[in-house]
């Protein structure tokens, strides 16, 4: 599932993975970022794991 994609958040997405508002800045400091502008993608895996693409290492 695509939770955010080209620094933009899929509120959608967040609320189906049971995600919160500080979820997202938890997110980013979890994977050394500090804005969701340096987000390419990040996406839940079956696992339960996020995985981040960043705008960098894309």
């Amino acid at each position: 599932m695509t939770l955010v994609r080209d620094g933009k958040v899929d509120r959608q997405a967040f609320r189906r993975a049971h995600f919160g508002e500080n979820d997202i800045t938890e997110l980013l400091r979890l994977n050394g970022l500090r804005d969701l502008l340096e987000v390419e993608e990040a996406h839940l895996e079956r696992n339960g794991q996020v995985s981040v693409i960043s705008k960098n290492s894309a």
